[in-house]
């Protein structure tokens, strides 16, 4: 699913997603790579500049994941968000429910 690149000064890892879709078919793979930070926890910047399609299975995903990490004192920021991605956020009414950054840089100086 994705590359994860670990940032111990902040105790926060990032992760790049590599699939091009978060779908139905994509989200129990998703959700068992993410229970491994759910379970530590920890905070997690999601690279998600390469995902071009989302459906609501995807979406349902995240809002899993931002609930999960934010129970155990975590956050969960998005960034890369593609245009597609992007408008599918803004369409729901969900574009205020993620914190997201351009870029990898600008999410870990949120921390």
């Amino acid at each position: 699913m994705g590359e994860v690149v670990k940032d111990g000064a902040l105790g926060v890892e990032v992760v790049r997603m590599h699939r091009r879709s978060l779908d139905a078919f994509a989200v129990p793979v998703f959700k068992a790579e993410m229970q491994l930070f759910v379970v530590r926890p920890v905070s997690v910047v999601l690279n998600v500049s390469k995902v071009e399609f989302m459906d609501s299975s995807g979406l349902g995903a995240l809002v899993w994941l931002t609930r999960e990490l934010e129970q155990a004192g975590c956050r969960l920021v998005l960034c890369g968000v593609t245009r597609p991605v992007q408008v599918l956020l803004e369409l729901v009414r969900m574009a205020r429910v993620f914190e997201m950054h351009v870029s990898e840089a600008d999410a870990l100086g949120s921390f």
